[in-house]
């Protein structure tokens, strides 16, 4: 067991961030006899797994979300929404990995035009990029 700034220390999100997610039962880490809060091994596995959802760009709702539904069965009445969430989700994800890729294409096409001093080419590099971001954009908003 260890306190809050311990926790802290070992996950890498601020007090504040630890006290909200015990405030709004995203993380509820059982207290001790003065009332301080006591992160466990298992608190700090689920925080982290936070913070990977959170890199992975999904909302704390939606975290908390998945969260529920890890401490929990899934029942019939849910299935469906659960679904349709993970499958929007995995479209967003893979959307977004298409960019980086193209990204990464451009960063190298630019590379290759700085090593050969033809800079010309660079706006329309840019542009590339910029349409690029707007059909992620366009991708990503919900339906």
């Amino acid at each position: 067991m260890m306190n809050i700034q311990e926790c802290a220390k070992q996950t890498g999100c601020s007090k504040d961030t630890l006290r909200y997610y015990d405030q709004h039962h995203i993380v509820s880490p059982k207290r001790n006899s003065n009332q301080y809060r006591d992160y466990s091994n298992s608190d700090i596995r689920l925080i982290n797994t936070i913070q990977n959802l959170k890199l992975a760009g999904l909302k704390l709702v939606e975290i908390k979300m998945i969260i529920n539904l890890m401490n929990s069965p899934i029942s019939e009445s849910c299935k469906e929404s659960t679904l349709s969430f993970l499958q929007e989700k995995r479209q967003l994800f893979q959307a977004k990995a298409q960019f980086y890729q193209s990204l990464d294409l451009i960063a190298q096409d630019i590379e290759t035009s700085a090593r050969q001093q033809a800079f010309a080419n660079v706006p329309h590099l840019i542009q590339k990029i910029s349409l690029i971001g707007n059909q992620l954009r366009l991708e990503a908003t919900p339906k």
